[in-house]
């Protein structure tokens, strides 16, 4: 499982561009439901994790678009 920000790094995207996709449901996460080390403002519903495959499989897509 990745972080929004390994993510990011390997599609070479923003966070926010990820955070985005997993919004839209353009890209399966789970979250995990830890309590937030930090008070927050929001409500914090936990750490988004997308599984490593499908992020090998949008790579695998963008270079047979190539």
């Amino acid at each position: 499982m990745l972080t929004v920000k390994e993510v990011a790094n390997r599609l070479g995207v923003s966070q926010s561009t990820v955070y985005r996709w997993v919004q839209d449901g353009e890209l399966a996460a789970e979250r995990d439901k830890k309590p937030s080390p930090v008070k927050r403002k929001r409500n914090y519903q936990g750490n988004i994790r997308i599984p490593e495959g499908l992020v090998d499989a949008m790579l695998a897509g963008e270079q047979e678009a190539a």
